[in-house]
């Protein structure tokens, strides 16, 4: 029972010192559900795998995800962007993204590729140093299919260079929930 009381309070301890503010170097994956709202509903399984590389108040990042719903449909999706982060201090970052996106659908019915572009703002906070809060308001504007609003949250709990998470995103189409795991590393 000591070596767990221990390992857990070296591992807080760790968190402390590590978690100076938002984190822009990271690699993350994760796994959950989404669900489309429409003529006929479905639900499906999403994972996905990302990372961010930070340098003062630029950051580069990626982001690839599948998605397989119900009535053997499957989107997959794939973007790269580049972002700035700052302004409010050491705890929290307004932040400000733009990435280049592809999207696929494939279904009994249809095959549709789309690329476009996507502007993301939002805010990370660190209300305390072990707990990372974020809301983003994200548009895409693909070349064919127009554009779409989303909003989206999460909540990250770091310790040491680890860090467990939930996040949810709405949009007219449908919502996303999922939990991921993140491995830190310090660069700027």
């Amino acid at each position: 029972m000591s070596v767990v009381l221990f390992t857990f309070v070296m591992a807080c301890v760790t968190g402390v010192v590590y978690a100076q503010g938002p984190n822009y170097t990271y690699v993350e994956f994760g796994y959950g559900d989404a669900e489309i709202d429409s003529t006929v509903d479905v639900s499906g399984d999403v994972w996905f795998i990302g990372g961010s590389f930070g340098l003062k108040n630029v950051h580069f990042f990626g982001r690839y995800a599948q998605i397989e719903f119900d009535l053997d449909i499957e989107e997959t999706s794939w973007g790269l962007g580049v972002g700035y982060h700052g302004l409010l201090g050491e705890k929290a970052d307004l932040v400000a993204e733009l990435s280049y996106v592809d999207g696929e659908i494939d279904s009994f019915i249809v095959d549709f590729d789309d690329t476009g572009y996507l502007a993301s703002a939002g805010l990370r906070w660190l209300p305390i140093p072990l707990v990372e809060l974020n809301g983003f308001v994200d548009r895409v504007e693909y070349d064919e299919l127009g554009g779409e609003t989303s909003y989206r949250a999460s909540a990250i709990l770091n310790i040491g260079p680890f860090g467990l998470g939930l996040g949810y995103e709405t949009e007219d189409a449908g919502d996303t929930a999922v939990a991921f795991f993140r491995i830190n590393a310090q660069s700027e």
